[in-house]
């Protein structure tokens, strides 16, 4: 069973324009998304699938730059983009992490593949009842599912990647990946989404006292709550 790490993002966010590619403490943000991905381990393949839109050129050219495996698909299709992205790369399972989650929990990624590795489960998300804040969230999906439910996809769908699973999947198929390891805080967010969640992540990187991509979503919260960050 082959298993892959798959970037999903864009350059020419609307909320906060080249988002992906801006620098905090002089390093991009899609930097900092890579070297928590590294921290998973086992050499899973790392791809980012960004648009053929030559707004996109800056992340190719990032890319390129730091010999990053890349994917170019449609714009408006998302789920299209995501799965030739898996199928170039010869994956199996396929891992979608979002480029607005700077701060992904790489041990939240590993615990999951365990569960994907078993081969019981299609689809699996902590996303379900929102247990981890926004901004963690991991999705992994059987990219033969992902090839064969496709065309069954409505343009919502298309967009958002996943939406199709969590509507139309039998409960045998999804495993469900709940929090039992802090208390949920509900008012905190950790994607970056505009101006002010940037903000937010500059301040929490700030007060880092060990390199980032060991910090996981436990300690973050500990560390917004001991220097009240806001």
């Amino acid at each position: 069973m082959k298993i892959g790490i798959i970037l999903l993002c864009r350059y020419d966010s609307a909320r906060l324009h080249g988002k992906i590619l801006k620098k905090i403490k002089r390093k991009n943000i899609i930097k900092y998304i890579l070297e928590r991905l590294v921290v998973v381990g086992d050499n899973y393949p790392i791809w980012v699938a960004t648009s053929n839109e030559k707004s996109d050129d800056p992340i190719v050219r990032f890319c390129k730059a730091n010999s990053i495996s890349f994917h170019r698909g449609s714009k408006s299709n998302v789920a299209l983009r995501f799965l030739n992205c898996a199928l170039e790369m010869k994956i199996d399972y396929a891992i979608r992490i979002n480029g607005d989650n700077i701060f992904t929990d790489p041990d939240v990624i590993i615990e999951m593949i365990k569960l994907a590795k078993t081969g019981k489960y299609s689809f699996l998300s902590n996303v379900f009842n929102r247990t981890y804040p926004e901004g963690v969230s991991v999705e992994i999906v059987k990219v033969s599912l992902l090839k064969n439910k496709i065309t069954l996809f409505d343009s919502y769908d298309k967009e958002h990647v996943m939406s199709y699973f969590y509507n139309n999947l039998n409960n045998s198929d999804i495993y469900k990946f709940y929090n039992q390891s802090f208390p949920i805080k509900k008012n905190i967010k950790l994607a970056i989404d505009d101006k002010n969640d940037f903000a937010f992540a500059t301040k929490i990187l700030s007060k880092m006292n060990k390199p980032h991509e060991y910090y996981n979503t436990g300690e973050l919260i500990e560390l917004i709550e001991e220097y009240n960050i806001s």
